[in-house]
């Protein structure tokens, strides 16, 4: 009985803590822009994976990483208008013709 709960409670720690990574490393790297970039970067390392192990994990991960991104999505937004605005606020101001 203690083997299987611990067993068990170890499965769920690493499940949870691989939750939403392929989200958070998008994020911190900036690799993926714009909206899901978890989701983005889940389905590219999926297309990437060799082997059974690596496909397991991103296919329990991409749940996960839509949950987060989905959460976060508000920001995401919030960082792509406010993009737009610094770009043309940093533009040079045209020249006057006299």
């Amino acid at each position: 009985m203690k083997k299987s709960l611990l067993s068990i409670t170890i499965m769920a720690a690493f499940i949870i803590g691989a939750t939403g990574c392929s989200s958070i490393d998008a994020r911190k790297k900036g690799s993926q822009s714009g909206v899901y970039p978890g989701v983005k970067a889940g389905t590219e390392a999926y297309k990437k994976a060799d082997g059974i192990t690596e496909n397991s994990l991103t296919i329990v991960d991409l749940p996960l990483s839509f949950a987060l991104d989905t959460v976060l999505l508000p920001f995401d937004l919030l960082g792509i208008t406010s993009k737009g605005k610094d770009d043309n606020a940093t533009a040079p101001a045209p020249a006057k013709k006299p």
